[in-house]
């Protein structure tokens, strides 16, 4: 999917956590519509959808997989130059992200997850967590849509009951409606995070390309924000910004949450 027209172009990567395409495509596209009446740009958005069932390994999609499949598609858009690439993945096409800085104006990651320190890497601690994502991968690679909504929660900023419910109901629609490449994805989520940072530490260097790394300021300190700060040293630049009353589910949260992105987005763009 594609919107607006003008001299500057936006790739927006969407594999954000457990989120189906369409609970994204709605917030893509209305921030879309806001960049290009303020800074004339197109917006590519790319999501799941790209892959295909026959791109699944054993019910799933590796971080490699992935970031081979956008390498592909990226190369064959109708780019202007130089345009700016989000990364609202997880943090699992990371190395999609370097590979292109030379090409790039502006990179953005939006709630990258998984970058941990040795210590924490060899604890009881991150056995319990990986414990924890096995269940969550083994849910979505088998498709219990009941047991995914039992898991939604954690990952959204609510104030009340009604909120979850509303939001519940939501997720369970968008859930039936899902494709089976989403499903992939997200039962990879369980060998990615193993393996996210290893991945995170092999990174070239960064260029000279402007960084912005993005997160919820309620979202978990250990597997988000501690993320934001490795990035934020590995690159040896980049500025971080929060996104207020927020978990990681920004594009669902509501309209506070969805103009601070778009806000921040345009801030890049124009910086």
């Amino acid at each position: 999917k594609s919107w607006g027209a003008g001299s500057r172009d936006v790739v927006w990567i969407g594999l954000a956590l457990y989120m189906p395409r369409s609970l994204q495509e709605q917030a893509v596209k209305t921030i879309a519509g806001y960049l290009n009446t303020q800074s004339s740009t197109k917006v590519y958005f790319l999501s799941e959808d790209i892959f295909d069932a026959e791109d699944q390994v054993d019910g799933i999609m590796t971080n490699e997989q992935k970031t081979a499949g956008f390498m592909e598609v990226i190369d064959g858009l109708p780019l202007k130059g130089k345009y700016t690439l989000i990364e609202n993945a997880c943090g699992c096409i990371a190395p999609l992200v370097f590979a292109k800085c030379a090409q790039l104006e502006h990179a953005m990651f939006l709630n990258p997850i998984g970058w941990f320190s040795e210590e924490f890497v060899n604890s009881a601690g991150f056995m319990g967590m990986m414990r924890k994502v096995d269940e969550h991968g083994s849910i979505y690679k088998n498709k219990e849509t009941e047991k995914c909504l039992d898991i939604f929660g954690s990952f959204m900023f609510t104030r009340t009951s009604g909120d979850v419910a509303k939001a519940r109901e939501l997720y369970r629609e968008s859930l039936q409606g899902a494709s089976s490449s989403f499903f992939a994805v997200s039962g990879g989520l369980c060998v990615d995070t193993r393996a996210m940072t290893g991945c995170y530490s092999d990174l070239p260097r960064w260029g000279d390309v402007p960084l912005t790394l993005v997160c919820g300021a309620y979202s978990p300190t250990l597997l988000v924000q501690d993320t934001i700060a490795r990035i934020q040293e590995h690159a040896q630049q980049g500025s971080i910004r929060f996104i207020p009353n927020s978990k990681q589910w920004w594009e669902v949260e509501g309209k506070v949450q969805l103009d601070a992105v778009a806000s921040i987005m345009l801030d890049a763009l124009q910086a």
